[in-house]
C-alpha cells in the first residue's frame, strides 16, 4: 500500500498529537506554587508582565483554558489562562503568554495593577485554581 504525501503528513500529525497528549497527561504537576515578580506594567490598562514562563505554568499543570489563583500581597484572584483579552467578559481577569514568552496578567478593559495596588518589582505567586 502506497501512501500519499498528504496521508503521511496526516498520520505524522496524529501521532505527534497523541504523543504530546501522552506527555502532558502523564506529567505530574507540582504541589508547590510558582513565584515570580512583576517586570513591567503597561500605562494604558495596567497590564502586568511577569517573570513567570509557560514552563512554570506547565509544572503546575495549568493549561490553556484553565484558571489559576494569583496572589499579590494579601489579595488572591482567579485568573483565566487564555490567548487574549477577549477570552473573558469585561472586567474579568485574564492571562496569556506575551511576545517575550512571559506571563501577562490583565483585566479586560480594567486596570489590573491598580486593582491589586501592584508595582514593578512586586512578588506574586500563582497556583492551580481552588475553583476547579
Amino acid at each position: 500500500m502506497r501512501l500519499s504525501g498528504k496521508s503521511i503528513l496526516t498520520r505524522f500529525f496524529l501521532l505527534a498529537v497523541f504523543l504530546w497528549g501522552t506527555v502532558i497527561t502523564t506529567s505530574i504537576a507540582s504541589a508547590e506554587p510558582a513565584g515570580g515578580t512583576i517586570l513591567s506594567i503597561t500605562e494604558d490598562f495596567g497590564n502586568m508582565d511577569t517573570s513567570i514562563s509557560d514552563a512554570d505554568l506547565g509544572k503546575l499543570g495549568i493549561s490553556l483554558g484553565d484558571s489559576f489563583d494569583l496572589t499579590h500581597k494579601a489579595t488572591t484572584v482567579s485568573v483565566h489562562f487564555g490567548f487574549t483579552y477577549s477570552d473573558v467578559p469585561e472586567g474579568e481577569w485574564v492571562s496569556f503568554i506575551n511576545e517575550t514568552a512571559r506571563l501577562r496578567i490583565a483585566r479586560n478593559y480594567e486596570n489590573a495593577a491598580m486593582t491589586l495596588e501592584a508595582s514593578i518589582g512586586d512578588e506574586i505567586t500563582i497556583s492551580p485554581s481552588s475553583m476547579k
